[in-house]
């Protein structure tokens, strides 16, 4: 696959959030993403399958920023309700 080529369209497997998507981030090796939205939830994704493999929930407004270390080892989300969340997988 070229680098440039898109590979997926992600809003047809995002499905699994009940309201908009205001962040995504890769994790690790590019195998997985890490998605943030309005329905206050971060959902991580296979790509290859396209299935949500985990739903991290305690923020209680919604979801801004979403990002994880080089390694994919922890998940960050920023939310509207003044938190940093860290969640280890």
């Amino acid at each position: 696959v070229a680098k440039k080529e898109c590979v997926a369209t992600l809003n047809r497997w995002l499905e699994e959030h009940t309201s908009d998507v205001n962040a995504v981030c890769g994790l690790g090796d590019g195998s997985r993403i890490a998605s943030g939205s309005s329905d206050k939830t971060v959902r991580v994704w296979d790509v290859a399958t396209k299935k949500c493999v985990a739903t991290l929930k305690g923020h209680t407004s919604y979801v801004k920023v979403v990002c994880s270390l080089g390694d994919g080892s922890c998940i960050a989300g920023g939310s509207n309700d003044k938190t940093i969340r860290v969640w280890l997988p």
